[in-house]
């Protein structure tokens, strides 16, 4: 019997006994039908956690509306054939260890809250993975939160879109078991999204530090919480470009802060070890005189080109994605893209600072349309380290160090973190924050062979 029925059941008895108004029917009518929506918007969920700890992808991705979108750290789908690709190809790419570890796993849903109107609805829940240990034993692994929007299709409920974040990762269980989880996608993000929120907040404290954590800003070692962008950091801006190179584990990312009311471009590297923060490199733009080029008001969100996902005939391995992202450093030392043939592809573009400098659209040069063949400056002395590989994104982030006849600044070198987007054999988009620092200032992270 649905709880519609059994309702109405009563209400028709009591009815017998009290007259009702044609206002008050109307009122009991709409009562019942929030808590059968409630009712079945709950039903919605769980089938969704059943669907997930089973793998169920085909169900699972039919609890989504015609023009549905699933959003978390892997990645963004929208309407339910792409949502299950997205969630096999996923389940196909996890680490042995990780797979053998969710063998069995279960999430709890608590904190479930919901607000209904008319056809359609909020909902705001907590999760948390429970996993096996190498012993077997039930570990938590993660917890986070979901974010929905539901509508009525069809006469049923379904997810408009779904964001899902983890807020807390158990980065590893113990050293000594044989399913050790490596730091995951989520794993990575969740570091990346503690250490800002930690910033903002001026708390080094609430963040798992390494006993001999680095900290630079702006190539300057000094202890982490008493740079100057620690101590003025106000809030978080909505630009975030994450890059996370899981074998490495390094999660890195472009943000913009508010710092003393003011926004400015972060540059953020993170080293992770033995589930602590081990490295920690920074860099902060905050003018147009310490950039060069400076427009953060044109970085709301990130673009659809970074956060696409190549597929896997798309996807280029690890070392090509590097070898390819590469030839634009070269193109600089050579002073032609042309002439070392890198492989842009028609609708490549280059992204600075929040300022369109190639590709379609761009108007900052006469030929700067088109991006292999526009004029560029001759960099001999041009330096570059492979800050971090996105293999899921097929994003290649490279720290460079311009050198001489760079920047506008003179005595000065432009240092330029730039993200490359590979697949396909080619690059498609190109997008950086930059700083002026003098000629030759070393980065705090130098090796024989890296700047």
């Amino acid at each position: 019997m649905s709880l519609r029925f059994s309702f109405v059941a009563l209400l028709l008895t009591g009815a017998l006994l009290i007259p009702a108004s044609a206002s008050d029917q109307k009122s009991i009518e709409a009562s019942l039908q929030r808590l059968e929506d409630r009712e079945q918007i709950r039903e919605l969920l769980a089938e969704y956690i059943r669907c997930l700890d089973a793998r169920d992808h085909a169900t699972y991705a039919r609890l989504f509306a015609r023009d549905g979108e699933l959003t978390f750290a892997q990645g963004h789908a929208k309407g339910p054939q792409a949502i299950r690709e997205l969630m096999e190809e996923g389940e196909r790419k996890a680490d042995p260890a990780r797979t053998a570890a969710m063998a069995g796993s279960v999430h709890l849903l608590t904190d479930l809250s919901i607000q209904i109107n008319g056809d359609q609805a909020t909902a705001h829940s907590r999760w948390t993975l429970i996993v096996r240990s190498g012993q077997s034993r039930p570990v938590v692994s993660a917890s986070g939160h979901y974010s929905d929007l539901l509508i009525r299709e069809d006469g049923n409920w379904k997810f408009q879109r779904r964001e899902i974040v983890a807020d807390l990762f158990a980065a590893q269980l113990s050293a000594a078991s044989p399913t050790n989880l490596t730091c995951d996608r989520d794993c990575l993000r969740s570091f990346v999204t503690r250490y800002l929120d930690a910033m903002v907040a001026h708390k080094p404290a609430d963040l798992p530090l390494a006993d001999n954590v680095r900290f630079t800003e702006d190539t300057v070692a000094m202890k982490l919480g008493e740079s100057p962008l620690w101590k003025n950091a106000a809030r978080l801006r909505p630009y975030r470009l994450d890059i996370l190179d899981v074998r490495q584990g390094v999660a890195a990312t472009q943000a913009i802060v508010e710092e003393s009311g003011v926004a400015v471009m972060l540059m953020l590297r993170l080293k992770i070890a033995g589930g602590k923060i081990a490295e920690v490199e920074t860099q902060v733009t905050r003018s147009k005189a310490e950039g060069s080029l400076f427009n953060t008001e044109a970085l709301k969100a990130p673009s659809g080109a970074m956060l696409w996902v190549p597929g896997d005939a798309q996807r280029n391995t690890r070392e090509d994605a590097i070898r390819i992202a590469e030839l634009y450093p070269a193109g600089l030392k050579a002073g032609s893209f042309v002439s070392v043939d890198a492989p842009f592809a028609a609708d490549a573009y280059r992204f600075e600072n929040g300022q369109l400098m190639a590709g379609a659209g761009c108007t900052f040069r006469p030929d700067c349309v088109d991006i292999k063949s526009q004029k560029i400056p001759t960099l001999s002395g041009i330096t570059t380290r492979v800050a971090a590989v996105d293999e899921y994104l097929g994003i290649v982030l490279l720290r460079m160090d311009f050198g001489a006849g760079s920047s506008r600044v003179a005595g000065d070198s432009l240092i330029v973190w730039e993200a490359f987007k590979v697949y396909g054999g080619q690059i498609h988009a190109v997008e950086a924050f930059m700083k002026n620092m003098p000629l030759g200032t070393p980065s705090g992270w130098d090796s024989s062979n890296n700047n």
